[in-house]
């Protein structure tokens, strides 16, 4: 009988220290960004959407716990927008600077800039890569912020070198002003064919064309705009996608980039749940995204 229990705690323990640690949910519910560039309003409601359909997946024996912040307000985004991204990034900085196990669920593509921003204030990280899973690139060059222009925005005000690799862009959907070069900054648009995905490809590519050695004193940020997503599953966003990423194919590029660094976070932005089913199928591939992310933490 001692035997028995004493094999009955080890299990435990041996389960408990599988177990990850507090998962930090930073969300946006706004979309005037994605209206200030002319898109279909709706995606306000997207943190609540997936965070619904997450709760249904969550693995409770893997994840200790959860906590959700609500980072962006609508009405402070109409008063002064960049006034809003501002005080968004303080608010982002005070919470990932106690906790770096983080997901961060827009709204519009916009509230990657402010999140950016918070990284860049990290001390213990010497640079940042971006890999922005898009049909569009989002560095269009506007004078007003808005969800078309995320990356060219943070390439003014960065303070630390980052490399933004684009994966899954349609040049038919980007002008030749959004493909220029940044100025201070290094992007570059993946050359692989991403229906003959292949991970240790895209480990070659990212490591090749980086112009910075891509380490442990990196910070990993996986960015996901919805409307790089096939239309088969994700009808839920502002331009829906005719040829668009498979699902798995898109999970294995998030897993690609979590072997970059151990300091890396997930963010999902432009899913508009009023086109989602009345299933929420749309909201249901997110949530399983998110789910399959942090169990490779």
């Amino acid at each position: 009988m001692k035997k028995l229990t004493t094999r009955f705690q080890d299990s435990i323990g041996a389960l408990f220290k599988e177990q990850i640690g507090e998962i930090v949910f930073l969300s946006s519910p706004s979309d005037i960004g994605v209206r200030r560039n002319l898109g279909r309003p709706g995606a306000r409601h997207a943190p609540e959407c997936i965070l619904y359909q997450f709760k249904k997946l969550n693995n409770h024996l893997k994840i200790k716990s959860f906590s959700n912040h609500i980072i962006s307000h609508q009405v402070r985004e109409k008063v002064n927008f960049k006034n809003a991204q501002q005080e968004d990034t303080k608010k982002i900085s005070n919470i990932i600077s106690k906790n770096q196990n983080f997901i961060h669920l827009g709204g519009g593509h916009d509230h990657v800039f402010p999140l950016l921003g918070a990284i860049d204030q990290l001390k213990e990280i010497d640079n940042i890569f971006i890999l922005n899973i898009d049909a569009h690139l989002d560095t269009r060059i506007d004078d007003e912020h808005h969800s078309g222009t995320p990356f060219r925005n943070f390439d003014q005000t960065a303070s630390k070198p980052f490399f933004l690799y684009q994966y899954g862009i349609h040049n038919f959907a980007n002008s030749q002003s959004t493909q220029s070069p940044l100025d201070k900054n290094k992007m570059y648009q993946s050359q692989l064919n991403f229906n003959e995905f292949n991970q240790n490809k895209v480990l070659e590519e990212i490591h090749r064309e980086s112009p910075f050695k891509i380490d442990e004193k990196t910070f990993v940020l996986i960015s996901l705009d919805c409307d790089a997503l096939h239309s088969s599953f994700m009808q839920a966003v502002s331009a829906v996608n005719h040829y668009g990423i498979e699902l798995e194919h898109c999970l294995s590029l998030i897993n690609c980039a979590q072997k970059l660094s151990p300091k890396n976070a997930f963010g999902i932005y432009e899913y508009n749940p009023l086109y989602d089913s009345h299933a929420g199928s749309s909201a249901r591939s997110l949530a399983y995204l998110i789910h399959e992310y942090i169990l490779k933490k």
